[in-house]
């Protein structure tokens, strides 16, 4: 059969677009630039002799690097030379490297195979022409240095500019990041900048009057007078900068205020709270308490866990009244699965209990249900009434816990809201640091410790408030270090007797409770290995069978699944000025391939 081309031309234009986005992006190379140090030796006749000196560090392999010079249409670049020098490698001259005339300038493209966690520092060597401007009364340079067109930020950036010998009268700004450094050296004829973490699209800009007799071969006159247009130009730039770092400073004041004061307001609140409620105790500090809770499963996981009771302790429940002969459960076969029928007996439950109601009326056949019927109403109508009862249930078994004065809500009131507040401090206080370690990189270290030391006071305050204040009244503490301590033995099945706390009968009564603890398969697995066959088949444990598997395919596993599914639970030396004063080079940058 042939294939007419126009019909396999869109699968065959997917797949080339496809394989070109695979081969970029693969093509993108890990790196960073540890360091950039250039120096602009100032020329007699006007010219900038540049040394561009940067070290990358690759994560992946690299094919080679590129930089862009831009300069002004007037403006050259003349003998241009590159040395490459790899990790643990002696550094050398290079020719393969292309320099290319764009319109805004020149581009640089090294080619250099480098491995990936290495190394590698290349310098470029070239010379600017007509870089300098005589006027009648100064000479000046206004040069964007390193650039402000990098794919990465510099960890470290180092700018100098030489003058041939000593100037007495030289006056220097430098335009970038406000928490740059500048130092003017007359003596020596120098003026350094330097920055760390530099943004790769800030750069730094220099901008430098001095005497005509530096350049005083330099053929790139302007025949007017501009010193005064200068320092108005700079005093303007100051001023601005001026503004700005009072801005930042009033900024990092009030973040710091914030900072430390809402941890230290947290930490007060939380070590002032007095002694409130019953104590109580982990379970593995309160010794085994081997008799059952004066209060009934759900009441004891309410207790324990001092929140709404969930479907262990429901399913507890329907074990409590199987016990009492209030319920039959039976187990069933369909196609390979166990399921369980769910058989009531006293027929007065659901007048008392919405959700049995809801369960046997709605879903079964107003005597029975079964884990399977429950399981199928999944996304009926019928399954959201089951979900609100189940609420229902949960939320009135939690009230009826604290209406009896075993909890105190006034106390649990005032322990959330101590909590609420001390934790909102205290993220205000961390997300205050954030803010200040990303924003004001000079005092990083210093925000680091600070903030460090104020969270450790105030998670130890938080703690703190919590310990003092108790959720329970003094019977409630009484009743919940009983039910603690019958949880410890239950935890500990296994390291003692099991005949010596009672025979099966009261096992049966106790199991229960190991079911709302998640302790069921512990227990009853320790029950079959203490007690014999002929004692485990006069007992209703043997009668109960059903109920007390709990495999996979038992009624606790059976149920919980089911009811889970359908209720889907300018100077000597200073620092930079923000801005520019439209030096040449802006633009200027590079990156890797």
């Amino acid at each position: 059969m042939k294939i007419k081309l126009k019909n396999v031309m869109p699968y065959i234009t997917t797949l080339l677009l496809l394989f070109l986005y695979v081969k970029n992006v693969s093509a993108e190379v890990d790196y960073r630039i540890e360091n950039n140090v250039t120096t602009a030796s100032i020329k007699e006749d006007g010219s900038l002799a540049i040394k561009k000196q940067i070290t990358y560090k690759f994560k992946s392999q690299s094919k080679g690097v590129f930089y862009q010079q831009n300069l002004t249409p007037t403006q050259s670049l003349v003998d241009a030379k590159v040395k490459i020098q790899n990790e643990n490698q002696i550094g050398r001259y290079s020719h393969n490297f292309s320099l290319q005339k764009v319109n805004s300038g020149y581009h640089f493209t090294v080619y250099n195979h480098v491995k990936p966690n290495s190394r590698c520092t290349v310098t470029y060597f070239y010379k600017i022409t007509q870089a300098i401007t005589n006027y009648r009364d100064i000479a000046e340079l206004n040069f964007m240095i390193i650039g402000d067109n990098w794919d990465k930020d510099l960890d470290h950036a180092k700018a100098v500019v030489l003058f041939p010998g000593p100037v007495k009268n030289i006056k220097a700004w430098a335009h970038g990041p406000l928490n740059g450094y500048l130092k003017i050296d007359k003596k020596k004829g120098k003026i350094t900048m330097t920055a760390s973490n530099l943004d790769g699209h800030v750069g730094i800009e220099v901008h430098t009057i001095f005497p005509l007799s530096v350049t005083s071969k330099n053929k790139n006159i302007v025949d007017r007078t501009h010193r005064a247009f200068v320092l108005k130009q700079e005093k303007k730039l100051s001023q601005e900068t001026n503004r700005k770092r009072k801005k930042i400073f009033i900024s990092e004041i009030w973040l710091v205020l914030i900072i430390v004061l809402s941890a230290t307001s947290a930490t007060v609140l939380g070590f002032t709270v007095k002694k409130q409620g019953g104590t109580v105790h982990n379970s593995n500090s309160i010794p085994h308490n081997y008799e059952c809770p004066s209060v009934n499963a759900v009441v004891a996981q309410i207790m324990d866990k001092v929140d709404m009771p969930d479907i262990r302790a429901f399913t507890a429940y329907l074990m409590e009244l199987a016990v009492k002969k209030k319920v039959l459960i039976e187990d069933y076969q369909k196609d390979g699965t166990t399921f369980y029928r769910i058989t009531l007996k006293d027929m007065h439950l659901i007048s008392q209990d919405p959700l049995l109601a809801a369960l046997f009326n709605d879903i079964g056949n107003g005597q029975t249900v079964t884990t399977e019927e429950i399981k199928n109403s999944r996304g009926k109508k019928v399954s959201q009434k089951v979900n609100h009862c189940y609420i229902d249930w949960r939320i009135k078994s939690y009230n009826e816990v604290v209406n009896q004065g075993l909890l105190a809500e006034k106390l649990i009131h005032k322990r959330n809201t101590n909590q609420t507040i001390i934790c909102s401090l205290l993220f205000l206080s961390f997300g205050g640091a954030l803010i200040f370690f990303f924003k004001f990189s000079e005092f990083r270290i210093v925000m680091l410790v600070v903030e460090t030391i104020l969270l450790f006071f105030g998670i130890n305050a938080l703690v703190h408030s919590n310990n003092m204040i108790s959720f329970y009244s003094q019977k409630g503490a009484e009743i919940t270090n009983q039910i603690r301590g019958f949880k410890h033995m239950l935890e500990d099945i296994g390291s003692f007797e099991m005949r010596d706390v009672g025979d099966l009968v009261l096992w049966e009564d106790i199991m229960p409770y190991a079911v709302t603890f998640d302790l069921a398969k512990k227990v009853l697995k320790e029950l079959k290995i203490e007690f014999t066959t002929d004692e485990w088949q006069q007992s209703d444990f043997y009668i109960h069978e059903p109920i007390y598997n709990f495999n996979s395919k038992g009624f606790y596993e059976s149920f919980n699944n089911s009811l889970g599914s359908a209720c889907s639970i300018g100077g000597t030396s200073g620092d930079f000025s923000s801005g520019t004063s439209g030096g040449f080079g802006g633009g200027s940058g590079g990156g890797a391939f």
